[in-house]
């Protein structure tokens, strides 16, 4: 999150100071980061795939501490001596993946090396209670003290007084939506989290705080409130496309120009309704990845299968994924930004794994390879402010990439076909990838 560019009042100045005291240990972590990483390490003749200009083949890049050092045509780097080398013929280098729409506290830390053996390498948490050792996993994961994912914490997530959901706190009048977003800010997170039960004057309260504190309001679009006026209220992204109009239906167009206009994202987490429609498949129900997932999922999978009735029967799931895979193709046409994102925590989603799957839904609704790609990399850099070090492959950015067999372009069941992956600096080759599915992260 980063500091106010303008100067604010007397009590924003204080919450910023009194956040900067709060986590300047988090913050001082990634200096630590380079311990972890390998000293030097050259990827020889790959294709690097940028998620808007598209592939470049024939390139060298060269990977100093936690950076990229350099990216230019296959032969023309200096390498330092002792430097590993990897070979990248027939293969394509494309920036780290993130998940934009997790809930760790449920998944467990289990999940957090799944992540990378993915090639995941980031994750916005949008709500976990305790979100507190989310701080300290981050911390630990740039230090190099365990294997996992950067991490973006939104907390709790604000909800209004009779939430129907856990993993939040509640704010049943603007004083206490204020002071919600108070607390959020003193704590550290780098952002906040709003929900459908908030009522108008409580989300416009904490919207108008949050904008002058310069915390990012993501999430559901409440109960009652517009789309377009939760966007000229300031909300950064809109999750499950809440707030969106479906596509071909009134308000769809005013609502995607506003969406441009304002420079804010939808994160359509078409997984949780392709779930929700295939829950009796076989394949969805033997998966054998199940067997990998924490108690703590297992127990709120549970929890939420009492909730499938009325309107959540699988016919209703059908027409809500068709409905949801028009509005996102329309988006994309539009020109919205968009984030790739799975909600895991809910039913059948798993860490890592279940990012490609959303890839593969969202080019199955419209986009291209490329433009899911930039959903994942890109867009999630930008939505955090962190573009000039993260979402590509470039000299001087930080050094989280995925390594694959095959060209994604063609394919985008083609970003799991990992060959290794460089994490914050740290080469994982296959064998190590296969230690991490496996349980182990030495």
């Amino acid at each position: 999150m980063s500091l106010p560019s303008r100067p604010g009042s007397p009590r924003a100045v204080a919450l910023r100071l009194a956040l900067v005291v709060a986590t300047a240990a988090v913050v001082a972590a990634p200096h630590l980061s380079a311990q972890a990483a390998d000293t030097a390490l050259l990827i020889r003749n790959v294709t690097v795939i940028h998620p808007e200009a598209g592939a470049r083949p024939g390139l060298d890049v060269l990977v100093s501490g936690n950076r990229i050092a350099a990216v230019g045509p296959t032969g023309s780097l200096a390498a330092p001596p002792a430097t590993r080398t990897v070979d990248g013929s027939g293969r394509f280098a494309i920036p780290g993946l993130w998940d934009m729409h997790v809930h760790l506290s449920v998944a467990g830390e289990s999940a957090l090396p799944q992540f990378v053996a993915h090639g995941v390498l980031g994750v916005r948490d949008m709500g976990s209670d305790p979100w507190e050792p989310l701080r300290r996993h981050r911390a630990d994961a740039l230090a190099g003290r365990r294997v996992g994912p950067r991490i973006a914490i939104a907390g709790p997530i604000v909800d209004g007084p009779t939430p129907s959901w856990p993993l939040r706190i509640t704010a049943a009048s603007p004083e206490q939506g204020r002071a919600a977003v108070d607390s959020l800010a003193i704590a550290g997170t780098d952002l906040v989290k709003v929900h459908a039960q908030l009522d108008r004057p409580t989300y416009f309260a904490i919207a108008a705080h949050a904008r002058r504190l310069d915390i990012p309001v993501a999430g559901h679009v409440p109960n009652g409130v517009t789309g377009l006026e939760a966007l000229a209220a300031g909300q950064r992204s809109l999750e499950h496309l809440t707030g969106v109009p479906p596509a071909a239906t009134p308000g769809f167009d005013s609502t995607a120009r506003a969406l441009v206009e304002r420079g804010a994202w939808v994160t359509p987490t078409l997984l949780v309704y392709w779930t929700l429609a295939h829950r009796e498949d076989d394949a969805v129900r033997n998966d054998p990845r199940a067997a990998t997932i924490s108690a703590s999922a297992r127990e709120f999978w549970e929890y939420q299968k009492t909730g499938w009735s009325g309107d959540m029967t699988i016919p209703a799931m059908e027409r809500g994924l068709a409905m949801m895979r028009g509005s996102v193709g329309a988006l994309a046409s539009a020109g919205v930004k968009l984030l790739a994102a799975t909600d895991l925590a809910f039913v059948y989603t798993y860490p890592g794994s279940s990012l490609h799957q959303e890839l593969g839904l969202l080019v199955d609704a419209g986009l291209s390879p490329l433009q899911a790609i930039a959903a994942a990399t890109i867009e999630p850099a930008r939505f955090l402010g962190r573009e000039r070090e993260l979402g590509s492959i470039a000299a001087g950015m930080l050094a989280d990439l995925v390594l694959l067999d095959a060209d994604p372009l063609a394919d985008i069941a083609n970003t799991r076909r990992i060959a290794a992956v460089v994490a914050n600096g740290r080469l994982f080759d296959r064998a190590a990838l296969d230690a991490l599915l496996a349980g182990s992260d030495d």
